[in-house]
């Protein structure tokens, strides 16, 4: 059973997010938009990546099917792959940030209405449910691992920013 630990990875995704704001907030436009060298994502590209793959709050909301396993299942594999930040993935294609400038009022705007619709789905969803979107690498997954997946995707690109701006400033 995970409710002792539900409002735990909520409030977890909740603090990161946060950070994330922050960070896009303290910095101008032109910075968000530097590249630290050829090939890299810019502040704005990094957040923009995380922007995508926030579109998750439709599929938290639909019903899903009791989990019949233990919903944390995935959790260590999640943390063993993600924090480990001496490894480089390729992002799946539909979730690869624009190319060019990213003005920062639309991508502030975007990154609040997209967490809003996903806290609105976290305060009513049952996270011991299997989660009706799939994972691209981990196939079927509990909306709890979904949600601490995304966490710790959102403290990946977290280290991958402060990467960033020690190039930039």
């Amino acid at each position: 059973m995970i409710t002792s630990n539900t409002k735990n990875i909520v409030s977890q995704f909740k603090e990161y997010t946060s950070q994330l704001m922050a960070r896009i907030e303290k910095l101008s436009e032109k910075q968000l938009n530097l590249k630290p060298f050829e090939g890299s994502w810019s502040v704005a590209q990094v957040a923009d990546h995380l922007y995508r793959s926030y579109n998750l709050a439709d599929g938290l909301k639909v019903p899903g099917e009791k989990c019949t396993r233990d919903p944390e299942q995935f959790v260590p594999d999640i943390h063993s792959d993600f924090l480990d930040f001496t490894v480089k993935y390729e992002s799946p294609s539909m979730l690869l940030p624009a190319e060019g400038f990213i003005k920062k009022e639309k991508l502030l705007a975007d990154l609040n209405e997209r967490l809003a619709k996903m806290e609105e789905a976290l305060s009513t969803t049952d996270l011991e449910e299997i989660c009706i979107v799939d994972h691209p690498g981990y196939g079927e997954l509990t909306k709890y691992e979904w949600i601490d997946f995304m966490v710790c995707h959102t403290k990946r690109h977290l280290h991958q920013i402060e990467h960033i701006e020690t190039y930039i400033n």
